[in-house]
């Protein structure tokens, strides 16, 4: 399944009327860069084999692939949201109005990795999701 704007909108709770064009095109734009993290998480290996076995013609087999797929797109959203909800996901030094300084929180709880590497994990295997980009 090929994730949108729309579902991301609808995962975080936003309404339709609230949802404005800006958020449409960064919610896409996230969408893309979480998809290339996940599925470095997965492999090209390991996504081109679920790919296959989602078209098999063996029942079984097709519907293990497109669980695999399906539990990608789950980590894809996963990831997206927190990046979503905190585009400062790696450590930078904010100068605030009044020359404090504050960190943004790079941890994997605060990106979202962990709960995309779990997804990854439960699908593909543990060892999956210890590929890193």
């Amino acid at each position: 399944m090929a994730l949108t704007a729309d579902d991301l909108r609808v995962e975080l709770g936003f309404s339709a009327d609230e949802w404005t064009a800006a958020d449409e095109s960064r919610a896409g734009s996230i969408l893309r860069r979480s998809r290339v993290t996940v599925v470095g998480m997965v492999g090209a290996g390991r996504l081109a084999r679920a790919e296959a076995d989602a078209s098999s013609s063996i029942p079984e087999i097709a519907a293990r692939g497109k669980a695999k797929l399906a539990a990608i797109d789950e980590a894809v959203l996963e990831y997206a949201k927190a990046r979503f909800g905190n585009p400062e996901r790696v450590m930078q030094r904010r100068e605030g109005a009044d020359n404090s300084v504050s960190f943004a929180d790079s941890s994997d709880a605060a990106t979202g990795r962990r709960e995309a590497q779990a997804i990854v994990a439960g699908a593909f295997g543990t060892r999956a999701a210890t590929t890193t980009t």
